[in-house]
């Protein structure tokens, strides 16, 4: 990558610009074996520690960011905050003893919308209700349970300016060719449009 430029109008004997060698997992072998490895050795850990987990896409709405790094580094930061929810929520309320998670990031090959597939390991639902209101109406109580995927939209749209949030079901099984756990889809009608042949690890070691 280029991390200098010569100035413009300055006649040194030294090259135009200033390179270090930078390795990613698409432009080296070794390095996409690295990345690989890890992911699977932290899958593996996740899954035997825990028996629930739930997968999450977050969508990130381009243009609304100057640049494709600012709507990067905006997604990142979304998404710490929205977990730490999350997790505190999850916590407080006794829905989970702890939370880990493994996301890898997807780039829209039309548009190039930035995307952030994640699995939440713990739980097995997200749900958004408000445990500390001790008098809750019907009508709320339906909503904050039944539609707490809007309470998550509306998390999101607050701090990264989208409503791009999808929530699927996961179930840990035993894979006995492979002799290790895997997370297929709770309900195979609901996951992403592309995820078809694959359970939820591969769909997510693809990016």
């Amino acid at each position: 990558v280029i991390v200098l430029k010569r100035k413009d109008g300055v006649f040194l004997d030294v090259p135009p610009y200033l390179l270090v060698p930078y390795k990613t997992k698409w432009s080296s072998a070794q390095r996409f074996g690295e990345v690989l490895r890890n992911f699977w050795d932290k899958v593996d850990y996740l899954s035997n520690k825990y028996d629930k987990a739930v997968f999450m896409t977050l969508t990130t709405k381009t243009t609304a960011f100057s640049s494709l790094g600012e709507a990067i580094d905006s997604l990142f930061k979304g998404w710490k905050r929205l977990y730490d929810h999350i997790r505190k929520k999850c916590l407080r309320n006794g829905l989970a003893e702890d939370l880990d998670y493994i996301a890898t990031m997807e780039f829209g090959k039309e548009n190039y919308m930035v995307h952030l597939h994640i699995i939440i390991f713990g739980i097995d639902y997200l749900d958004f209700r408000d445990f500390r209101k001790k008098h809750i109406s019907e009508e709320e109580k339906y909503y904050k349970s039944d539609k707490s995927w809007e309470y998550l939209k509306d998390y999101w749209e607050k701090w990264h300016k989208s409503r791009g949030v999808y929530v699927y079901g996961l179930k840990k099984v035993f894979n006995k060719e492979k002799n290790k756990y895997t997370w297929i889809w709770k309900n195979p009608k609901n996951k992403p449009r592309d995820a078809k042949g694959k359970d939820a690890v591969m769909y997510l070691a693809k990016y």
